[in-house]
């Protein structure tokens, strides 16, 4: 089996569209997106912390005085990059649409990208913005690390917890060697080489899903289209 990365989101639905590809590793909006060129089963997710699904964080610090989304504009935000591409941007761009409030880059005074989630929340920590936006999962681990940062910081705003991640095997791939992946995935905990792939990854392994985990994110798509075209109606 050969693994190749794909820097963007279009580069992968290119490969996938011309059949370059056998199985797809990816965030629950690539695999949406795609989904025509998959078996809906079997399906998997990685097991981040613990966990299979996480909700997107708003966070500020309980000593700032903000309890509302509103009291945010003109503030200063720190946003974990990797959510905007995923999930997490479109929930808030969703919030925000709900909430009828300018799009997050007139809303805040400045935006920072932060490569990693604690360089994120660190930045809320030490004040040098007014609030962040993390996946649950970082924040479990950060907290964990250092209790301080719990105590000190408080959620404003919380997404429903949403796939993390999702894999697919294409259309076109036999039964047998369907099952014969889809034996190594859900054992490759128990290798040597399988750990240290999946500590690569930052996973504990992996586990089998349905295609209806999906839901609620279709229903947040399905949400943020809706939202839009009655904003352009008024």
């Amino acid at each position: 089996m050969i693994l190749k990365n794909y820097d963007t989101s279009k580069e992968l639905s290119e490969a996938i569209s011309k059949q370059e590809v056998n199985g797809f590793f990816g965030t629950p909006l690539e695999f949406i997106e795609s989904e025509s060129f998959f078996k809906s089963s079997p399906l998997a997710s990685g097991i981040f912390g613990q966990k299979i699904k996480a909700k997107t964080l708003l966070l500020v610090r309980k000593d700032s005085g903000i309890v509302e989304l509103e009291q945010l504009k003109g503030k200063k935000i720190s946003i974990q990059k990797s959510l905007m591409s995923d999930v997490g941007g479109l929930y808030i761009e969703t919030l925000f649409l709900e909430h009828q409030l300018l799009p997050i880059k007139n809303f805040f005074s400045e935006i920072k990208y932060s490569e990693t989630s604690n360089s994120a929340f660190v930045d809320l920590f030490f004040k040098k913005v007014d609030a962040t936006l993390i996946s649950e999962t970082q924040f479990d681990i950060a907290v964990e690390l250092n209790p301080q940062m719990r105590e000190q910081t408080q959620i404003i705003e919380a997404s429903e917890p949403y796939l993390i991640f999702v894999t697919a095997l294409a259309k076109n791939t036999p039964e047998q060697e369907a099952d014969n992946i889809k034996k190594s995935l859900f054992t490759v905990h128990k290798t040597p080489k399988g750990r240290n792939i999946l500590n690569l990854m930052k996973m504990q392994g992996f586990i089998e899903i349905s295609i209806s985990d999906l839901d609620n994110i279709r229903a947040l798509i399905e949400k943020n289209k809706r939202l839009k075209a009655q904003k352009n109606v008024r």
